[in-house]
């Protein structure tokens, strides 16, 4: 990570996070004032993705002249030694979501939003469905959180400020109430495997291992 902005880079992950959460609450109301469905919706989920998230990512990066590997980290892990973290996350993470679920239950309309977003009727719809949850959300999600805002603070603050804001940061942009509690409690999760590993590739990984659990009901 650039020694130069290395004091300045948790402001302007926050200032990122701003933009991005809303640059996706903007392009989410407009898919929601078209009522895009199908195949139409898809598409339209995964561009707010990449235009929300990974573009001023992008941005920033080049502007900045930063490393991608230092600042977003991108550095290959053991995997004999991360296999099992990502195992071990993945069951705190399963466990966590689903005592949560009992105490703070998902309202209906947003459970039939979320549902609408893996849902498929054919090959098509079931390859957009797999680039958005298990591609595009995991990789946008890691790379803002546990990748710049995660290392930036912990550059700078050290690994417990860098926990508690990457996963408090994370909760926010989800929006919803619920969400907001869930993000928060999968962020902290997410960031503590990356703390471990050293890698973003291990949350990445992770995260793409939960968002597939909700493809299996539609693929049986």
């Amino acid at each position: 990570m650039s020694l130069k902005y290395e004091r300045v880079l948790p402001l302007i992950a926050i200032i990122i996070v701003l933009i991005a959460l809303v640059l996706h609450k903007g392009l989410d109301l407009s898919i929601k004032a078209f009522y895009l469905t199908g195949v139409t919706l898809k598409i339209a989920k995964i561009l707010t993705l990449l235009v929300s998230i990974l573009l001023p990512l992008w941005v920033t990066l080049r502007i900045l002249r930063l490393s991608p590997q230092s600042t977003l980290g991108f550095y290959r892990p053991s995997w004999k030694k991360a296999l099992p973290v990502v195992a071990l996350g993945f069951g705190v993470a399963l466990v966590s979501a689903m005592v949560l679920q009992r105490v703070v239950p998902l309202p209906p309309d947003l459970l039939a939003e979320m549902a609408d977003l893996v849902r498929f009727e054919n090959v098509s719809e079931f390859i957009l469905v797999v680039l958005l949850s298990v591609a595009t959300a995991p990789v946008a999600d890691e790379l803002l959180f546990r990748g710049f805002v995660f290392r930036s603070f912990l550059e700078r603050f050290g690994p417990l400020p860098a926990l508690i804001v990457s996963a408090i940061l994370t909760g926010v942009f989800h929006w919803e109430p619920w969400m907001i509690l869930y993000g928060t409690l999968m962020g902290f999760i997410f960031a503590g495997v990356v703390l471990w590993t050293g890698s973003v590739y291990t949350s990445i990984l992770l995260h793409a291992l939960l968002n597939s659990l909700a493809l299996i009901p539609k693929i049986q």
